[in-house]
């Protein structure tokens, strides 16, 4: 099992640090990369049991009453119409996709045709999906193998297009009329905040990265403890995340215990936030629609022992496609866009990626809040 005690002592460096002075002087923004395995007085990790991602998924609770027949056939999330492949590299068609089934955490995948590519040309292939109750559904992909053509050094790329930003005093105008406080959410990406200032500009709250999973390590975001402290003496409502891609039950008690531990009973203004958003290759995760949901609940659950509660962070296509919240579930959309078409319950919403404020160096994410 996960050892307690950096994540202790960390807990206890969290608390000593809230309580010092607002007027000290805040940390210099760490350089390392989140992969390092250096600890800093901010930063500590914790190794799970392993960090093999195909590690087996826990089974979804049977039910007391006779389950319905399975119906519904495995679902692409990622499936391309075509690949572009060089010329004597190596190939494997489901590196390029990524699928998901609604009850069964694996699914058999199968493909007829070949592809060559020793030999330049075009290769169509037909992708089958098959789950444990014989639903299918199959993928056809025309894959060219093409021999690299060396640069002639005439031309040079252009510069990449400048983002469209969006200034926090023009996101409030727009939204003036809906009833909702206006907040940001940031981690250690947005350096060192002047949460002063980003109170005057009109930030009502702010939600804080407490932790991410990374390459098999739970980590404390760096800047955590600084802004939980200065958010909070700025006057501003502050919440937190985790941002995670645990697999099974275990893992989820775990790392909830974990954040918990390190919150140590802080009183927070919103629920605690579960982002769980890594679907690119879904299928390595063995996981089904059902079990991602049931991670969820683990979560939910274990946070309710340290008196907290729950709240799910998703895109709008994933909510409508894979979580599916009831109309009692706290939700936290994600649709960058003017006016939202998503049509379910929600609390939050956060409305664009690219977002100024006086206070911050750098875009920043932008939310509404509609609760109490």
């Amino acid at each position: 099992m996960i050892s307690r005690k950096n994540i202790a002592v960390a807990a206890v460096m969290l608390s000593a640090f809230l309580t010092a002075s607002c007027n000290a002087t805040p940390d210099n923004k760490e350089s390392e990369s989140e992969s390092s395995a250096e600890a800093v007085s901010e930063v500590t990790s914790v190794q799970s049991e392993t960090s093999d991602i195909n590690t087996p998924h826990a089974q979804v609770l049977a039910s007391e009453t006779e389950p319905e027949e399975d119906t519904t056939a495995p679902m692409w999330l990622e499936a391309p119409d075509s690949l572009n492949i060089e010329a004597d590299s190596e190939f494997e068609v489901g590196d390029y996709l990524s699928y998901i089934d609604d009850l069964d955490s694996t699914v058999d995948m199968t493909v007829d045709g070949d592809v060559d590519t020793s030999v330049t040309g075009s290769y169509p292939i037909t992708v089958t999906l098959t789950d444990d109750a014989g639903n299918k559904t199959t993928k056809d992909i025309n894959v060219t193998v093409y021999e690299p053509v060396e640069p002639t050094g005439d031309t040079e790329p252009g510069p990449e297009p400048e983002p469209t930003y969006y200034e926090f005093d023009e996101f409030m105008a727009d939204y003036a009329g809906e009833g909702a406080m206006y907040g940001i959410d940031i981690s250690k990406y947005q350096g060192d905040v002047d949460f002063e200032k980003v109170k005057a500009a009109g930030c009502d709250f702010v939600i804080l990265r407490a932790m991410v999973y990374y390459k098999g390590e739970l980590i404390i975001d760096e800047k955590f403890a600084q802004n939980l402290q200065n958010a909070k003496a700025a006057g501003l409502k502050v919440g937190v995340y985790i941002y995670t891609f645990a697999n099974t039950e275990e893992l989820v008690r775990e790392q909830t215990d974990a954040l918990c531990e390190l919150l140590n009973g802080e009183q927070l203004d919103f629920p605690v936030v579960f982002d769980w958003e890594k679907f690119s290759k879904f299928q390595q995760y063995n996981l089904s629609m059902a079990g991602l949901r049931d991670l969820y609940q683990v979560f939910k659950d274990e946070l309710s022992k340290y008196g907290y509660e729950g709240m799910l962070y998703s895109s709008k296509y994933y909510l409508e496609t894979i979580w599916k919240p009831s109309a009692d579930e706290t939700v936290w959309l994600a649709h960058y866009t003017d006016k939202t078409s998503y049509e379910g319950d929600y609390v939050m919403w956060q409305t664009n990626c690219y977002g100024t404020i006086d206070g911050i160096d750098g875009p920043v994410d932008l939310d509404l809040y509609y609760g109490g």
